[in-house]
């Protein structure tokens, strides 16, 4: 719990958590208080947070969500993505000089696929994919004269299941699950699959291969 004091976590509003089992550390994102390494064999806590004057700091002090990438860590913050050295407590901020990095600002979710790419969902602006191998920037948004477009441009959370079907939870329009040979989507919902509602917060996968959804019914 927060409490003012150096050995404690900078703020009780918790938006991301990443567990690091090989140093046992606890990785932790949080809504005004920067990024939180708690060291559970020490005890101890470490603060990180955004600074205007320091370019390799965090881009936001709002930390919505951590991902592991190659010893750094990827964050999705409400000003963009950052790559975190956690050896050396410095950021660099992805997509600066793209055109398209203006549009990528307050992040909801982030999720790695089995080919490397980096998917990013950004309320009103769709979902980006980033591959790291190529450095191609893509983005993916709705449009009402196709059907195979991506059916809301406010997505809530993303997942792989284990046949590496990529899914995508909207705010509104139900499921949607990319087909990677066309780059288009094909759309589940409440009227003509049953889902209990069409606003869908969280996705994740039972281990009966079933997708769990959790939605606002």
């Amino acid at each position: 719990k927060a409490n003012g004091r150096k050995n404690a976590i900078s703020h009780n509003n918790i938006k991301s958590i990443y567990y690091d089992n090989k140093d046992d550390i606890l990785w932790i994102g949080t809504h005004l208080g920067g990024l939180n390494k708690l060291d559970i064999r020490k005890n101890s806590f470490t603060h990180y947070r955004a600074n205007e004057n320091d370019a390799t700091s965090l881009p936001s002090d709002i930390v919505k969500d951590i991902i592991p990438y190659k010893g750094e860590l990827i964050l999705g913050t409400h000003n963009g993505v950052c790559i975190f050295n956690p050896q050396n407590g410095k950021s660099r901020k992805l997509f600066v000089n793209r055109k398209e990095g203006k549009f990528i600002k307050i992040i909801t979710d982030l999720y790695l696929d089995h080919l490397d790419n980096l998917w990013i969902a950004v309320p009103g602006n769709g979902v980006f994919s980033y591959n790291f191998k190529t450095n191609i920037l893509r983005n993916y948004q709705h449009n009402p004269l196709n059907k195979n477009s991506l059916s809301s441009n406010n997505i809530n959370s993303i997942i792989e299941d284990r046949h590496h079907n990529l899914w995508f939870a909207t705010s509104g329009s139900g499921l949607d699950l990319f087909n990677y040979s066309t780059r288009g989507f094909e759309n589940f919902d409440s009227k003509k699959d049953g889902l209990s509602s069409d606003c869908i917060y969280y996705i994740c996968e039972s281990h009966q291969n079933k997708l769990l959804i959790i939605t606002n019914q």
